[in-house]
């Protein structure tokens, strides 16, 4: 039986400014930091954590390091594409302006639903998220 979801891979072009966009722009917390190698083009093992949620990891992950050139390719061409993850808050509008300050793209305004608000934003390399505030 699954019992959770531990973690959540994002693919990313450049995992350092990844990590720091994640942590110091949308206020993650850096978790795992593993340089599995001593050169820049070597695999990294990086993860982020919601401050509230830390048993869930965001791998931050480059795949033409982990993967051959022509899958790793085919991996970054998603870059945009995957599935969208969606980010809770309970000051939406007040967490919008803060990351609009710090640089951060949002693809639309909020919206109001039935069931609360929500706003698309993209990263660095283009990965949709979704910013949602519960009623």
């Amino acid at each position: 039986m699954i019992t959770t979801v531990a973690g959540v891979g994002v693919y990313v072009r450049d995992e350092l400014a990844a990590l720091e966009f994640y942590t110091n722009v949308l206020g993650f917390q850096p978790h795992t930091y593993d340089a599995l190698g001593d050169y820049l083009d070597s695999p990294r093992w990086i993860t982020v954590t919601p401050q509230e949620q830390p048993e869930l990891e965001l791998r931050l992950q480059n795949p033409l390091k982990w993967n051959g050139a022509e899958e790793g390719a085919r991996m970054l061409a998603t870059i945009g594409y995957s599935p969208l993850i969606c980010l809770e808050t309970k000051q939406l509008h007040e967490k919008m302006e803060l990351w609009k300050e710090r640089g951060v793209i949002f693809l639309s305004e909020p919206k109001e639903e039935d069931w609360g608000i929500q706003a698309v934003f993209q990263d660095l390399d283009g990965n949709k998220f979704c910013l949602v505030q519960q009623k």
